[in-house]
C-alpha cells in the first residue's frame, strides 16, 4: 500500500534482524524507558484486513474446517500471542471516522469493521493497549513514532515515512521468513547514495506517481519523479508552501510551480533527467496537483493535530486469563470441544511466563505490600528445570539467531486460572484431560536475570553456549569453511550507522575495492612526486598560474579547482607516458567516481561544477569534461589499435535507383505531402494527416515512418549529388528560391565556405531540386513551426516521436535506418555514409551521360572536403576500383547478347553494333508484353463498367430490359507469355494484388450479369474476412479469460485499465480511439464493458447482488451481455440499419410493399 514501487526503491537501506533480538537487545537488555521492553506501534486495521484476506483465500481447501470456525479471529489470536511472548509493549491503532473516503481509485467504506469490536476487546485481555485513530491509523503511528512516544511502527504502508515516522518495520510472512523482519529508519533512507530521501522528496514522488489519495502524473513512474526529487527543488518548495501558505498563497505558488515542472521536464535545465519527458509536460494540467491531496500528505488527521497528546502506556500489563479462556469460548467453542487447555498451553501459556519474569520482583515488599495494601501479589511461573540451551525461537530451518533456554513449567496455576470463569461442564472436560508438564522457550538475558542460581545450576553440569560470533560448524570430514561474524546487536539509534557499514562492505566486492584503492593511492604517490619536483626548483607559482600550495591539495578533502586537472595529469601519466591500456584510464575514472561520491556523505556526489568567482567545486570532479575527454581519447586510441579498416562499397546507380523505388512504394510523395500541422487546446501543436474537418493526428508509429522515409530520400539524393556524409551534410544550411536550390555551408564546420546551386536532374531518383523541397515543407509540418537558421538540417527524432531541431542526428541512427533501407530494397553488400560520396564521384567521372573530365571530378572532390593531399594516382584508384571489377569480371557470361565489357570502355562498343536478329525478337516480346498488360487493364475497367450499369438497371426493374453479357477477349498470349526476361528487385504489394484480382475477374468472366448480385455479396464477404491493420497502432483490448470472474476482469478494464498489458482504462480513452476508423476495432468491445459497468452501478456495486441479478454472469460474457441488453431497455438502443426498415426503403424508391413480401412500382 502507499506509494507504488516505493518498499522495492528503499530496499538497499534495509536491515534484516529477527524480531526476539531486536526486542531484547534493544528492550531488556537495555532497559529501554526503565521497563525493559520496547514500545511497537501496530497498525491494526492492516492486520485485519490481512486475517480476512488469508482466511478467504484457504476457504475452500479443507484447511477452513480443520481450524474451526471465525478462522480470521483464530489467525488474529496467534498473531497477538507471537507478540505476547517478547519483551514488547504493543500500541495497536485502528483507522478512525475521519479516514479519506477515496484511496487507490475505490470508495472505502467508513463504517467499523465487522471483527473490530470482538478483535479490540481480545487485545485489552491481554494487556494490549488499542485506541482509534481519528484519521487513518498509519498517519497517527507515524505521528507518535515522531513525537518519541513509540519506538517504531508495524505496518506495510510506506507512507508513514512521509508522514514522519523514523522506524518502521515492515510486516513480514512469517511461513515464509520466520521471525526475520525488515526493518527501515528515516536516516538510512536520506544518507544511503542510492535513495537519499526526504520527506518533501517522497511527497514529490507521490505527487507524480501516485498513491493512495491520487493517480499522480499519467504516464510518469517512480524512477522520473525520483530522479526529478534528486536534481531539483521543486519536492522542498512543495513540502514548504503547503506548510506554510494559506490556500490562495498556495493556489498562485501552484500555478508557477507547475511551469517550473513542465520546464524540467522539457528541457532538462538541471540534467535531473536521464532523457527529456516533453510527452509528460504535456500532461501537467491546471489544478494538478490537488491542495486537498497536499493538505492530505502533510497535514493528516490525527489525534496531535489539536496539540494534545494521547496517553501510552510503557508498562507490561499482565493478562487476564480467565476473560482471553471466556473470548475463545465465545467465537469458537474451544471449551466446550475440550481442546482449550491444550490450545492455551501451545500458544498462550508461554507468553505469559515470558512476560512475568521481564519485569524484576522485590518477594518481600511484594508481600508486604499484600497485607497491609491488600495488593495482589506478582506470581511467577513454577519453572521446574532447565532442559537444554538453544537458538531461538523456531526450528532450525528458519534460522534462528538468539540464545536461550528450554525450561519445563508445572501448568496447575494455569490451568485453574484458565478454567475459573467458564462454565461447570467445561470446567469438568478440562479436568478429565491428563496435564503434563510443557515446555517454554525463554531468552537467555530474560532467564539469567529471573533466576540467576537455576541457570548456573544448569552450567555446572553443561558448558555455556559459545556466542554467536566465535561458532563454527562441525567439522564433518572435510576443512570447514570460516564463518563470517554477524555485527553485535545494535541499538535502535545505531542501525543506520550498521546499515551504512554494510552498505561500504559490501557495495563492491573486493577486488574492485582493492584496485581503486590502490589507484587511489598510486594517484597520491604521483602528485606527491609532482610537489616535491616543484618545491625542489621553488616554483610558487607556475607559468599557468597554477599555486604549489593549492595543487598539492587537489586530492584531499575537500577538492578545489585543480583535483579534475590533477586526475586528467594522472591518466596522461599512466596511459600515454607509461603505454598502459584504454582499461587503466577507465579504472582510474571509476575510482575517483568512487572517491568523491562518498566524501562527506553525497556532498560531492553528480555532475562537476565549479565556480569561477569563488573557485568552490561542487559535484564530483573526475566528471569534469577534461576527465571524461581523456578517457575518451584513451578509449577511441584503444579501438584503433586494434582495428581492421574495412571499405564501403561505393552506391552504383542501379542501387540507388532501387533504394528510392523501395522507399516509394512503401510511401508515396502524396502521402508525405499531406502532413500538416495544427494546434492543441493548450496551445501546442501536433501533426495531422489530412486538412480541416477530416484531419488524422499521427501516431508515433507513423510520425517515425514518415521522418524516416522523408529524411532518406532527401539525404540520398543529396549525398549522391553533392558527395558527402552524415556528418558533413549535418551542418549545412538550406535556403530554397524559384530559381534554385542553394547549400551553404556554415563557418567553422567545413573547410572552407561554398554555396552549390541545385538543379532539376534527368533521373528522378537523384532529382535533389525536387526531394529537397519536399523534405523541408514536411520538417516544418512536423515541426509545428518555420524553420530557423539554427536547425539542424537532419535533425535527431528521439523515441516516442519528439524531434529536437538543434540536436543534429548521430552516426549511430543514421547507419541503423541505411542498413534498414538497404536491406529492405534488396541491396547486397556494405554501405555507409561514404558509399554515396563515392558512388556519387564514379556516377560523374565513369556512367553519366555527359562524364566530366579527371581535373574537374578533382577540384570538386576538394570542394566538397576531400583531403587536400589527394594525387591524381590516389583519385584514379578511388574512382575506378570498381570500374576494373566490373571489365575484369564474368558476370554477364550468361547473357543472350555477350557484352564484351573487357574489349572497351564499359562494352561501349556493344552499344555501337549493328542490331541482331535475336534483339529483334527479345524486342518484340517485350512490346507483346506491353500491349497485353494494357488489354487486360482495358478490358477490367469495360468489365466493372458494365457491371455498374446492369447492376443499376436490375434495382430500377425496367421492363424488357435486355440482359448484357461482358465480352471478354481471349488472352492466350498473355498465358503463355509467364516468364519475364528480368524480375523486379523487391515485392510490390500492389503487383500480387492487382493479379490476383485481375485472374479472379477472368475466372468469373462467363457469369451473367443477372448473378451480378451474388458476385457483389461473394466480393463484400471476402473483403470482409480480409485480415486488416488497426488505423492507430497499439490501440487493443485484450480478450476476457473465460471463467466465472470474467465480468470482473470486463469492469477492472474499464475503471483502471491493464498496466501488465499496457491497456489504459477504457473510461479515460479518447473518442477517436473507439470511434471512426477504429470503430470495428475497439468499439464493439469498448461497448461491451461499459454495458457490464452500468449494470454492475445499478446494483449498487454489490458482486453478491449482481450475480444474483445477472446468474448468466457465471456462464459466459455473451449470455451476460444478451440478459444486461434485455433488462436495461433506456441504456440499449436497438441497432437499426442506417438507410432504415425495408419498407423505408421501398418508399424512398416509389415502391409498394405487399404483405407477402412482394413489390410493386408506385406508378404500376
Amino acid at each position: 500500500m502507499g506509494i507504488p514501487n516505493l518498499w522495492k526503491l528503499l530496499k538497499p537501506t534495509v536491515l534484516s534482524r529477527t524480531l526476539t533480538e531486536l526486542s531484547v537487545a534493544e528492550g531488556f537488555e537495555v532497559n529501554r524507558r526503565g521497563t525493559g521492553v520496547i514500545v511497537l506501534g501496530v497498525d491494526g486495521s492492516l492486520l485485519l484486513n490481512r486475517a480476512q484476506w488469508a482466511a478467504y483465500h484457504q476457504t475452500g481447501r479443507g484447511i477452513n474446517m480443520q481450524a474451526g470456525e471465525n478462522l480470521p479471529l483464530q489467525i488474529l489470536v496467534w498473531q497477538a500471542c507471537r507478540i505476547l511472548s517478547l519483551p514488547i509493549t504493543p500500541v495497536v491503532i485502528f483507522d478512525g471516522a475521519g479516514r479519506p473516503t477515496m484511496k487507490r481509485r475505490h470508495h472505502v467504506k467508513t463504517a467499523p469493521h465487522a471483527l473490530l469490536a470482538a478483535y479490540m476487546q481480545l487485545l485489552t485481555y491481554l494487556g494490549f493497549q488499542t485506541y482509534i485513530a481519528p484519521g487513518e491509523a498509519e498517519a497517527e503511528l507515524a505521528q507518535l513514532n515522531a513525537r518519541g512516544l513509540i519506538d517504531a511502527v508495524l505496518t506495510d504502508d510506506v507512507d508513514t515515512f512521509l508522514f514522519g515516522a523514523t522506524c518502521v518495520i515492515q510486516t513480514s510472512n512469517f511461513i515464509k521468513d520466520g521471525d526475520y523482519i525488515c526493518i527501515f529508519t528515516s536516516e538510512a533512507i536520506q544518507s544511503h547514495v542510492k535513495t537519499r530521501l526526504t520527506p518533501a522528496r517522497i511527497l514529490l514522488i507521490a505527487v507524480l506517481s501516485g498513491g493512495d489519495y491520487s493517480r499522480g502524473l499519467r504516464g510518469c513512474g517512480i524512477e522520473i519523479a525520483h530522479q526529478l526529487s534528486l536534481g531539483t527543488t521543486l519536492g522542498e518548495d512543495l513540502y514548504s508552501a503547503v506548510c506554510n501558505y494559506s490556500s490562495t498563497e498556495l493556489s498562485s505558488f501552484l500555478e508557477e510551480w507547475c511551469e517550473r515542472l513542465r520546464q524540467e521536464l522539457v528541457d532538462n535545465p538541471h540534467q535531473a533527467l536521464h532523457q527529456r519527458q516533453p510527452a509528460l509536460a504535456q500532461k501537467v494540467d491546471k489544478g494538478f496537483p490537488s491542495q486537498k491531496i497536499l493538505h492530505a500528505y502533510v497535514h493528516p488527521i490525527t489525534s496531535l493535530s489539536d496539540g494534545s497528546t494521547p496517553e501510552i502506556n510503557c508498562k507490561i500489563r499482565t493478562p487476564d486469563l480467565a476473560a482471553v479462556a471466556i473470548w475463545c469460548e465465545k467465537y469458537f467453542s474451544w471449551a466446550t470441544r475440550g481442546i482449550i487447555l491444550d490450545r492455551f498451553q501451545n500458544k498462550v501459556w508461554g507468553g505469559i511466563c515470558v512476560r512475568s519474569l521481564i519485569e524484576p520482583v522485590d518477594t518481600t515488599s511484594a508481600i508486604a505490600a499484600h497485607f497491609t495494601a491488600g495488593q495482589p501479589v506478582p506470581c511467577r511461573p513454577s519453572i521446574l528445570h532447565i532442559h537444554q540451551a538453544t537458538l531461538g525461537p523456531g526450528p532450525p530451518a528458519k534460522k534462528p539467531n538468539t540464545w536461550g533456554y528450554s525450561v519445563q513449567v508445572e501448568p496447575h496455576s494455569f490451568i485453574v486460572e484458565t478454567l475459573s470463569c467458564l462454565t461447570p461442564e467445561a470446567r469438568r472436560l478440562g479436568n478429565a484431560q491428563p496435564r503434563k508438564n510443557f515446555t517454554v522457550w525463554i531468552p537467555a538475558l530474560i532467564l539469567e536475570r529471573a533466576f540467576p542460581k537455576l541457570v548456573a545450576k544448569f552450567h555446572m553440569k553443561k558448558p555455556r553456549p559459545v556466542p554467536i560470533e566465535a561458532m563454527k560448524p562441525p567439522a564433518r570430514g572435510k576443512p570447514s569453511v570460516k564463518k563470517k561474524k554477524k555485527n553485535e546487536a545494535a541499538r535502535l539509534k545505531t542501525l543506520a550507522n550498521i546499515a551504512h557499514e554494510n552498505v561500504a562492505q559490501y557495495n563492491k566486492v573486493i577486488h574492485s575495492n582493492v584496485a581503486y584503492n590502490g589507484n587511489i593511492r598510486r594517484s597520491k604517490e604521483f602528485l606527491a612526486m609532482l610537489i616535491a619536483q616543484r618545491k625542489e626548483d621553488k616554483i610558487i607559482v607556475c607559468e599557468q598560474g597554477i599555486p604549489t600550495d593549492e595543487l598539492e591539495k587537489a586530492l584531499d578533502n575537500p577538492p578545489n579547482q585543480y583535483s579534475a586537472m590533477v586526475v586528467e595529469m594522472f591518466i596522461a601519466q599512466k596511459c600515454v607516458v607509461e603505454g598502459c591500456q584504454q582499461q587503466v584510464a577507465e579504472g582510474i575514472h571509476a575510482a575517483f567516481c568512487r572517491y568523491w561520491d562518498t566524501m562527506d556523505g553525497t556532498k560531492y556526489a553528480g555532475d562537476y561544477k565549479l565556480d569561477k568567482a569563488t573557485n568552490e567545486v561542487s559535484g564530483c570532479p573526475a566528471r569534469a569534461p577534461c576527465v571524461l575527454a581523456i578517457k575518451k581519447a584513451m578509449q577511441t586510441r584503444g579501438k584503433a589499435t586494434i582495428a581492421t579498416r574495412k571499405h564501403a562499397e561505393a552506391l552504383s546507380i542501379e542501387d540507388e535507383q532501387k533504394l528510392m523505388q523501395w522507399s516509394q512504394c512503401l510511401c508515396s510523395h502524396e502521402r508525405l505531402e499531406e502532413v500538416s500541422s495544427e494546434k492543441n487546446r493548450n496551445g501546442s501543436t501536433r501533426p495531422v494527416k489530412g486538412k480541416d474537418e477530416v484531419a488524422i493526428p499521427l501516431t508515433v508509429e507513423e510520425v517515425h515512418f514518415i521522418f524516416e522515409h522523408g529524411f532518406m530520400r532527401v539525404f540520398v539524393t543529396s549525398a549522391f549529388t553533392l558527395w558527402t556524409r552524415i556528418v558533413e551534410a549535418a551542418h549545412r544550411g538550406i535556403h530554397h528560391t524559384s530559381r534554385s536550390t542553394c547549400i551553404t555551408e556554415r563557418a567553422g564546420k567545413m573547410h572552407r565556405g561554398n554555396i552549390y546551386e541545385i538543379y532539376p536532374q534527368d533521373i528522378p531518383e537523384i532529382d535533389m531540386y525536387s526531394h529537397l523541397p519536399r523534405w523541408l515543407k514536411l520538417y516544418a509540418a512536423l515541426l509545428g513551426r518555420e524553420l530557423e537558421p539554427e536547425d539542424q538540417l537532419f535533425p535527431h527524432i528521439s523515441a516516442n516521436g519528439t524531434i529536437y531541431p538543434r540536436q543534429e542526428m548521430s552516426y549511430t541512427t543514421f547507419s541503423k535506418l541505411l542498413t534498414k533501407f538497404t536491406t529492405g530494397a534488396n541491396l547486397v553488400g556494405w554501405f555507409t555514409t561514404h558509399s554515396f560520396r563515392r558512388g556519387g564521384a564514379q556516377y560523374r567521372f565513369v556512367f553519366a551521360p555527359r562524364k566530366w573530365s579527371l581535373n574537374k571530378v578533382l577540384i570538386v572532390a576538394l570542394t566538397v572536403g576531400l583531403r587536400c593531399d589527394f594525387e591524381v594516382d590516389t583519385l584514379m584508384k578511388y574512382l575506378l576500383d570498381s570500374l576494373q571489377s566490373y571489365e575484369n569480371g564474368h558476370g554477364d557470361a550468361l547473357h543472350l547478347v555477350p557484352k564484351g565489357f573487357s574489349e572497351s570502355f564499359m562494352g561501349e562498343d556493344v552499344e555501337a553494333s549493328p542490331v541482331t536478329a535475336g534483339e529483334v525478337r527479345e524486342l518484340k516480346r517485350s512490346v507483346d508484353e506491353k500491349f497485353d498488360t494494357m488489354d487486360e487493364n482495358l478490358g477490367r475497367k469495360m468489365d466493372e463498367v458494365v457491371s455498374r450499369i446492369t447492376t443499376s438497371f436490375t434495382e430500377a426493374h425496367l421492363v424488357g430490359s435486355r440482359v448484357l453479357q461482358p465480352h471478354h477477349r481471349e488472352r492466350s498470349s498473355l498465358l503463355a507469355r509467364t516468364a519475364r526476361l528480368s524480375a523486379t528487385p523487391y515485392d510490390l504489394g500492389s503487383r500480387s494484388t492487382s493479379t490476383s484480382s485481375s485472374a479472379s475477374n477472368e475466372s468469373e468472366g462467363t457469369r451473367s450479369v443477372s448473378d451480378s448480385s451474388g458476385l457483389l455479396a461473394c466480393s463484400k464477404q471476402n473483403k470482409k474476412n480480409e485480415h486488416r491493420a488497426a488505423p492507430i497502432q497499439g490501440v487493443a483490448i485484450p480478450n476476457l479469460r473465460a471463467g466465472p470472474d470474467a465480468w470482473k476482469q470486463a469492469v477492472k478494464q474499464w475503471e483502471e485499465g491493464d498496466e501488465a498489458a499496457g491497456l489504459v482504462a477504457l473510461k479515460d480513452w479518447p473518442v477517436e480511439w473507439y470511434t471512426r476508423r477504429m470503430r470495428t476495432f475497439t468499439g464493439s468491445k469498448r461497448r461491451d464493458r461499459e454495458l457490464i459497468v452500468i449494470a454492475y452501478d445499478r446494483v449498487g456495486r454489490d458482486e453478491k447482488i449482481f450475480e444474483a441479478t445477472y446468474p448468466e454472469a457465471k456462464k459466459s460474457i455473451k449470455s451476460l451481455l444478451n440478459a444486461i441488453r434485455d433488462k436495461l431497455g433506456d441504456v440499449v438502443k436497438p441497432r437499426t440499419s442506417r438507410n432504415g426498415t425495408p419498407e423505408e426503403r421501398a418508399r424512398s424508391r416509389g415502391v409498394s410493399v405487399e404483405g407477402n413480401g412482394g413489390e410493386h412500382s408506385a406508378e404500376s
